[in-house]
């Protein structure tokens, strides 16, 4: 499913096997069941993530302009 990430913290679900995969931009990416601080914004993902794992994951983008970046995850 393709998704759009913003300046604002969007909550998703992944499961074991999924692939999260940046088309454009770079975005944050925090797993945990809260959300994240912006001290604690988590991992900077300009590419390729493979889960091992079932997570609830959150994701923002990275840039403090105004621009969204697209990411999918399958």
């Amino acid at each position: 499913m393709k998704y759009t990430a913003t300046k604002a913290w969007q909550k998703l679900t992944v499961k074991a096997g999924n692939i999260l995969q940046v088309h454009y931009g770079t975005i944050y990416l925090h797993i945990g069941d809260t959300e994240p601080t912006e001290s604690d914004d988590g991992l900077i993902v300009s590419s390729t993530v493979n889960f091992n794992e079932d997570y609830t994951v959150w994701v923002r983008t990275n840039s403090y302009a105004d621009v969204n970046s697209d990411f999918v995850i399958q």
